[in-house]
């Protein structure tokens, strides 16, 4: 597992995610930083079609991806960081999930390629959401095309909405 907390400009696109201020919710990165790469292993550890997984944050003007279980998943990360588009950012700036079933789809142009050349073919990238916006995302990479269904939909929907519901409890 790799831990970065490099943080990496967003530019123009950081206007339109909302700032995650782990004060507002009560946490230090002390306390965040371990319950995220918690969080991130459980999900790779728990979803059989998931071969890596990332967290990414909004952390002043920075998005960063603090929390990655594979190489892949930082250069994935900073990948959509210089496009300005993939689906980590379009979950954390709409709030919802963002599911490629199969980058042949060419649904994201630029990043499918960058997906080819490094094995991934299926992304699913999850909010979490603190309060009324999108504070990071979850995101899970497969070498499989196709490799989330709704089974797996769930099963992500389910872990973070309980790690939420037992972080939040304990500040």
């Amino acid at each position: 597992m790799t831990v970065d907390a490099t943080e990496i400009m967003l530019g123009a696109a950081a206007s339109q995610l909302q700032i995650l201020d782990l004060e507002d919710i009560g946490a230090s990165r002390q306390e965040f930083l371990p319950a995220l790469t918690a969080v991130t292993n459980e999900l790779l550890e728990s979803v059989a079609a998931c071969d890596f997984a990332t967290f990414t944050a909004l952390l002043g003007s920075h998005v960063a991806t603090v929390v990655s279980t594979d190489d892949r998943g930082l250069i994935l990360g900073q990948r959509q960081l210089e496009i300005g588009d993939g689906p980590t950012l379009r979950t954390m700036r709409r709030g919802d999930i963002s599911h490629v079933r199969s980058i042949s789809d060419r649904a994201w142009g630029e990043f499918d390629d960058a997906c080819q050349q490094y094995r991934t073919r299926s992304v699913l990238s999850i909010p979490l959401r603190a309060r009324d916006f999108c504070a990071g995302a979850w995101t899970l990479y497969s070498e499989d095309y196709r490799a989330f269904g709704a089974d797996e939909i769930r099963t992500v929907r389910a872990i973070v909405r309980d790690w939420v519901s037992a972080f939040v409890e304990q500040i």
